[in-house]
């Protein structure tokens, strides 16, 4: 069974792994009564609360938490999507020309910050529903900041450091009957790469649990070309039968 090494994390050439191609955003209906009213059974929204336990490096995060023995009913809540200093942990910090450790922590190339370096531990039990079971599944996270680990039930299914873009996993292998375990780890500083914002972690954009589009039509109307490009561009996309 594959593994999570967190001594890639410092390794600034790995920042993804078992992540899916990037691909545009689609949804999908089993109807047309579910596109009419924007519901749709092939699609399950992990927003909400999930449990949570935080740590102020690696070495003080909870080993195999991801495990699926484990148990996990303990830990704190935390509401998804948000950043953790908005829930009360840590605080957000504002670095521009400086890194946050600097004067606290001598970090040097192919390092991260190891006294000092807040761990996210998130974990989710969701039951799929009945249209959804024995089908494809992947997940969708549409931001998470900044280096992020992802289990199914025991088994690591991947890494992503791409934290303002969404980014998507095949949880069809790992999924069983019944209660799934979904756990996250996702920590503040993963490969020194830098620029000016606030420094803050968690879950940002919602998530969710879909089947994936697998036969799907697409029909563009160009209303007109410019000459520094198109002026106007309609995209219809359609994965039902026609009337």
């Amino acid at each position: 069974m594959a593994a999570f090494d967190f001594a890639k994390v410092k390794d600034p050439t790995f920042f993804k792994e078992n992540v899916l191609n990037a691909h545009a955003s689609f949804r999908t209906y089993a109807s047309r009564e579910e596109y009419r009213t924007g519901s749709s059974s092939l699609a399950l929204k992990l927003d909400g609360i999930w449990k949570f336990a935080y740590a102020k490096n690696y070495t003080s995060a909870i080993p195999g938490f991801e495990k699926t023995d484990y148990d996990c009913s303990g830990w704190d809540d935390i509401h998804v999507p948000a950043h953790i200093q908005m829930e009360g942990y840590d605080i957000p910090q504002y670095a521009n020309v400086q890194y946050p450790w600097d004067g606290r922590e001598e970090v040097q190339p192919g390092e991260i910050p190891q006294r000092f370096n807040p761990v996210a531990s998130y974990v989710k039990y969701f039951e799929l529903p009945e249209s959804m079971q024995g089908k494809p599944v992947h997940i969708e996270f549409e931001g998470v900041e900044s280096g992020m680990a992802l289990w199914l039930n025991g088994s690591y299914v991947g890494y992503t450091e791409d934290s303002f873009s969404a980014h998507t996993f095949d949880l069809t292998p790992y999924l069983q009957p019944g209660v799934n375990k979904l756990p996250l780890c996702a920590a503040s500083w993963s490969g020194v790469r830098w620029n000016t914002v606030w420094r803050t972690i968690g879950i940002l954009k919602t998530g969710s649990a879909e089947e994936p589009c697998t036969s799907h039509t697409l029909k563009l109307d160009v209303d007109r070309l410019a000459l520094h490009g198109f002026r106007q561009l309609k995209v219809f996309y359609s994965s039902l039968p026609p009337d």
